[in-house]
């Protein structure tokens, strides 16, 4: 990774900032002492493992967030869809398409494609919303009988 940031550099210039999507836990408290390492994990070697000092080489300003805040990040300012995503690691490798994995491990298409709205209709950015209104309408309602 480190051998790409000098490639780049090289090629085009000082960059004007990195971010880092890391696992978790991370230390994401720009005052502590430990920020940007990892936390205690089970993850073997990983645990205070620092992951912004070998960026700080390239004197530019370092970022780094979880990767799960990182990816809700991206989908909400780089056009979040308003379905379902996902994605399939198998063997170690991930797959480029979920449609590629159908076909590869389920002989077709997702089962579920196969229905009128398949999970999009009820766990979409609408349905989403339709629930909690539901939801919370009946929240309001039991906390006025309780």
């Amino acid at each position: 990774v480190i051998e790409f940031f000098e490639r780049t550099t090289r090629k085009h210039g000082r960059l004007a900032g990195i971010g880092i999507a890391a696992f978790g836990p991370v230390d994401l408290d720009r005052g502590s002492p430990t920020w940007g390492r990892l936390l205690a994990t089970p993850k073997p070697g990983w645990s205070n493992f620092d992951l912004v000092a070998p960026f700080r080489r390239f004197g530019c300003p370092v970022a780094i967030d979880t990767d799960v805040n990182a990816a809700a990040l991206a989908e909400a300012t780089l056009g979040a869809g308003v379905g379902l995503g996902g994605g399939v690691v198998t063997g170690g490798e991930l797959l480029p398409h979920i449609r590629r994995a159908a076909r590869q491990y389920l002989g077709g298409y997702l089962p579920v494609q196969a229905r009128a709205g398949g999970f999009d209709r009820y766990i979409s950015a609408p349905a989403l919303a339709d629930f909690a209104g539901t939801a919370g309408a009946l929240l309001l309602a039991m906390q006025g009988s309780a």
